[in-house]
């Protein structure tokens, strides 16, 4: 039986307490001896205070491991979601990631190496963030964005999010009672997701802090929107020295467990991403004329296993222009950026359908992005209408009929859309925000992103999609 790839999380954050710096050390230093590489997500604030307090052992036994980015400051007010609060995510990721630079690339001078990908803050998400990570081609983990199998990475807004993960045993390590118990769960958390086919799995060893600490740094400091500067901050309760050899002696527990377990393979956090990088080149025309069929069918905006929303129209404009097409490619490309801010004509031409097409291409080509209004010779058409018009052209075009076409898309974003707004909304909202955080817009803007949702798969599973 192959194994299932693994990746072994560490949330290294807490910038406060000296303590949690040399967790990071001696917790990280266990890894290495267990022979397992380890995912740590590390905050830039808190390697700057390794830089700054001369803990270059801290440095040294945490760049071992593969290094993924936790954000500039993690829960200091203003946090992702509260800087998108009025944020458009295409045109808002790039003041976005103006916030994020600086520290992202001091963490990398201070490391001395590559740091990779972006670990979820607490909750703190935005779909600005999405955009700025694709565009640098970072992934995203821990990612609030996933379809009904959350254990399936998946594709939006053109980067990759991998959501599931399981953890729990960060406040019983130095407890043995608490951990055995704790640790029971725990091995069944992952003997449920190899039951399920999981296509990967995420042990989560710890938050470091929260290994010798009874409460989270941030929670003490920053709960409820709180603004508190360093003098104001207060260190959370600390274990006492026993508690913490009982902790070191459960950790060892813990990884020996970790290395043993033959079902799975740790890996980094970039070999994981990479395993699910690939993505389908495009499709013969009998398979897209397919996909036209469900659309057509359905009366909706859709995605496949292959291809997003987006990426399906993409290809509908390229066949429209030429259906001679040996082969059509997938394009790279986003959603729109408003909803319909008027209704689509009641009837339009089948040639008119197909006449806009061109015109269309040009815009993706130029734009790499969907318009909101497509403008036809019997009216504009709303681009989520199109998007089931065309369909239904290039179906009566194959089948040599015309007719005139009054097509409605059921929903102006496909399904899936308010589905990932849902789960979204219920994890930013639970987390150290302010209590009147304004999400309409980052709910807006996650519906309007599903354009470009579709599953993530490795190169193996695609080839058994064929």
């Amino acid at each position: 039986m192959a194994k299932i790839p693994a990746m072994l999380c560490l949330d290294i954050e807490d910038p406060i307490t000296m303590r949690s710096h040399l967790a990071a050390q001696w917790i990280t230093e266990e890894i290495t001896k267990a022979d397992l590489k380890a995912s740590c997500f590390l905050v830039a604030e808190k390697v700057r205070a390794w830089e700054r307090l001369g803990l270059r052992e801290v440095i040294e036994a945490v760049k071992r491991h593969d290094l993924a980015f936790h954000s500039s400051r993690h829960s200091f007010h203003p946090t992702i979601s509260e800087i998108s609060e009025a944020l458009p995510a295409q045109a808002g990721a790039e003041m976005l990631y103006g916030w994020e630079r600086p520290g992202w690339e001091e963490a990398e001078r201070i490391m001395g190496k590559p740091i990779n990908h972006w670990g979820l803050t607490g909750s703190s998400w935005s779909p600005a963030l999405a955009v700025m990570l694709a565009r640098r081609g970072h992934a995203l983990i821990y990612s609030p964005i996933y379809g009904q199998d959350k254990s399936r990475p998946c594709w939006f807004a053109g980067g990759l999010n991998i959501a599931d993960y399981f953890g729990g045993l960060d406040p019983h390590y130095h407890n043995d009672e608490q951990f055995e118990a704790a640790f029971v769960r725990y091995r069944d958390n992952l003997q449920q997701r190899i039951a399920a086919g999981a296509p990967y799995v995420a042990p989560f060893c710890c938050h470091p802090t929260r290994v010798v600490h009874h409460e989270f740094w941030d929670d003490v400091n920053f709960s409820a929107g709180r603004i508190t500067v360093p003098e104001q901050w207060q260190a959370p309760p600390a274990i006492t020295p026993e508690q913490e050899q009982t902790a070191r002696k459960n950790m060892r527990a813990y990884l020996q467990w970790i290395a043993s377990e033959e079902r799975i393979e740790i890996i980094g956090t970039s070999e994981l991403v990479e395993l699910f990088a690939v993505q389908k080149a495009g499709c013969t025309p009998q398979q897209f004329l397919e996909i036209c069929q469900r659309i057509a069918d359905q009366q909706q905006v859709i995605f496949t296993d292959s291809f997003t929303a987006a990426e399906i129209l993409g290809m509908m404009v390229q066949y429209a222009a030429n259906p001679d097409v040996d082969f059509l490619v997938r394009q790279d490309l986003m959603g729109p950026e408003n909803l319909p801010t008027q209704a689509s004509a009641s009837e339009f031409s089948y040639d008119a359908v197909l006449t806009a097409a061109p015109v269309v291409a040009t815009v993706l080509q130029a734009t790499r992005k969907l318009p909101e209004l497509v403008n036809t010779t019997t009216g504009p058409v709303y681009i989520a209408d199109y998007f089931v018009a065309l369909a239904r052209a290039i179906l009566l075009r194959q089948a040599d009929a015309q007719e005139s076409l009054s097509v409605a898309a059921e929903m102006p974003y496909p399904a899936v859309g308010d589905e990932l707004t849902d789960t979204m909304t219920s994890r930013v909202k639970g987390w150290l925000h302010r209590p009147d955080l304004d999400l309409q817009w980052i709910q807006r803007d996650t519906r309007l992103l599903s354009w470009t949702y579709k599953p993530a798969w490795t190169e193996q599973e695609l080839a058994r999609l064929e």
